[in-house]
């Protein structure tokens, strides 16, 4: 949530805050903005099922060279069941690479990754 006791935080005149869910309230952002690619998304759900919903309904509006920031991606008890898994189970290791790692985080280190886009892996049959 992003409120202090019910009033949201101020924020520049570009920003829209989004009261809601995610798994509530993405379909209908991404609806909206339907002709919009994205160059950048900061993921800050911590969860695997969360981070899945959001990176298989972003996926097809992300230019290559997206940089996607994950909060919790790795170096945490349990990293491997939560974003991370949900990062390569909805991204094969051929449409991203890892750009940036945070080492200093207290409980959880945030990673960042590129997203470069689908390989072409057909084959020509002639």
């Amino acid at each position: 949530s992003c409120t202090m006791n019910g009033i949201p935080p101020k924020v520049g005149k570009n920003v829209k805050l989004i009261t809601g869910r995610i798994e509530d309230t993405l379909d209908k952002f991404l609806e909206e903005h339907q002709n919009k690619k994205a160059n950048f998304i900061h993921s800050d759900v911590d969860t695997y099922a969360t981070t899945k919903f959001i990176l298989e309904r972003v996926k097809p509006i992300l230019n290559n060279g997206c940089v996607i920031i994950f909060d919790q991606l790795h170096n945490h008890s349990g990293w491997r069941a939560n974003e991370y898994k949900a990062l390569i189970e909805v991204f094969n290791e051929k449409e991203f690479k890892f750009i940036a790692f945070d080492l200093a985080g207290y409980y959880a280190c945030s990673a960042a990754i590129k997203f470069i886009g689908a390989k072409m892996q057909e084959t020509i049959v002639s």
